[in-house]
């Protein structure tokens, strides 16, 4: 896939080549993605023109492995692993908080090596709070926990949303009178990912098992407040 390479994304290439067996599978659609097990990496390619924006997108994923940072699986093992969070938590919401919070720290590396700010989403040009959804759950949020899932899912889309056109102000506000102990929370944790250096060794910074335990705490104490 030497299409896929340029001298913009060579040196996180042959960081990637070096350090695992990589594999390349064509998708069914124009989707990229990456899969990883052990030593294995498997980069997924969208059909039609190849792209080396979101070929590079997937490879920053593979950039918190090469730094020994796990956030998805911690927040996996964690939180799902709670007996009583992972009743109200889904897998699919906490892949997308791995997800998003990665992004926030791909984004910048990823402009600097050049790349389409435009194209390191498929839905970057997706408003992530339409008004509809915000109106369903000013209605059913307070009346049932299985909401959760959606406001939380949400209130990190539009937190991380690389689309700087964008502006979530009145959502942002309306969702911190919907829950603003949750609000927060969620506010904290990404703030303190914000903080957190990727690679570093010094063992007095915060790391993302930090930011793990601390949204797990702060999520038990918010459901205790809550039954």
């Amino acid at each position: 896939m030497k299409e896929l390479i340029d001298n913009r994304n060579i040196t996180l290439w042959n960081k990637i080549d070096s350090n695992f067996q990589v594999y390349f599978e064509k998708t069914l659609n124009k989707e990229y993605a990456v899969y990883s097990k052990g030593s294995k990496l498997i980069f997924y390619i969208g059909t039609g023109e190849l792209c080396k924006d979101s070929f590079t997108h997937e490879m920053l994923h593979v950039y918190f492995r090469l730094n020994d940072c796990y956030l998805g699986a911690g927040l996996s093992n964690i939180l799902l692993g709670n007996n009583r969070l992972g009743k109200i938590l889904s897998k699919e919401l906490v892949e997308h908080i791995g997800n998003c919070f990665e992004h926030k720290k791909m984004l910048p590396m990823y402009i600097e090596m050049g790349f389409d700010r435009t194209k390191f989403l498929t839905d970057y040009n997706q408003y992530k709070c339409e008004p509809s959804e915000l109106e369903y759950l000013q209605v059913n949020y307070k009346r049932d926990l299985k909401y959760t899932d959606l406001f939380i899912g949400k209130l990190v889309a539009m937190f991380c949303d690389p689309n700087q056109d964008f502006d979530y102000i009145a959502e942002l506000k309306e969702f911190k009178k919907l829950d603003s102990k949750l609000y927060s929370i969620i506010k904290s944790s990404i703030e303190l990912w914000d903080t957190i250096e990727i690679g570093s060794k010094d063992i007095m910074l915060p790391d993302y098992n930090d930011l793990v335990f601390k949204l797990d705490d702060d999520l038990e104490d918010w459901y205790e407040g809550k039954i």
